[in-house]
């Protein structure tokens, strides 16, 4: 979810949410003109999102951590419910590339192992889960630690 939003949107450029669930999410680069800039979450639950890169004059990507588990934000406490308070390593933002740059960006193997999740698909098409645990945000890395060894 992402560029959305404008002067006139209060809460929530991204997502308003009243209730229900937000699950693999990657919200950035939205606007509000209050608060919420990413997400404005007054009921419901956020797991396994990536929230940054946003705006807004009042809690620039979210405007409550109460409801939010093992997502990735500026805004959220380290720690706190398995969210990790930092910004991932993008491929390329600048060409709304949102996917992980690799294994080393924060929010990889970091997000809830929901059992669903095992036969889910990811936002390109892939596997939702690969690793320890899957990512967070609406992409998996497909990059796996490992060693390399070269023979000559």
């Amino acid at each position: 979810i992402a560029h959305n939003g404008s002067a006139e949107t209060m809460q929530g450029g991204g997502i308003r949410m009243l209730g229900g669930v937000v699950e693999f999410a990657t919200v950035v680069c939205n606007q509000a003109a209050e608060s919420g800039g990413g997400i404005a979450c007054s009921g419901g639950a956020v797991t396994n999102s990536v929230i940054v890169l946003n705006t807004a004059p009042v809690g620039s990507n979210i405007n409550s951590s109460d409801s939010f588990s093992h997502s990735i934000s500026p805004d959220l406490i380290d720690g706190l419910n398995g969210n990790i308070q930092g910004i991932p390593q993008f491929r390329c933002i600048a060409e709304s590339d949102f996917r992980h740059s690799g294994i080393y960006s924060p929010g990889v193997n970091a997000g809830a192992k929901l059992s669903w999740a095992r036969q889910a698909l990811d936002l390109n098409g892939g596997p939702r889960w690969i690793g320890a645990a899957p990512d967070m945000g609406a992409y998996e890395s497909l990059s796996v630690a490992g060693t390399m060894l070269m023979l000559r």
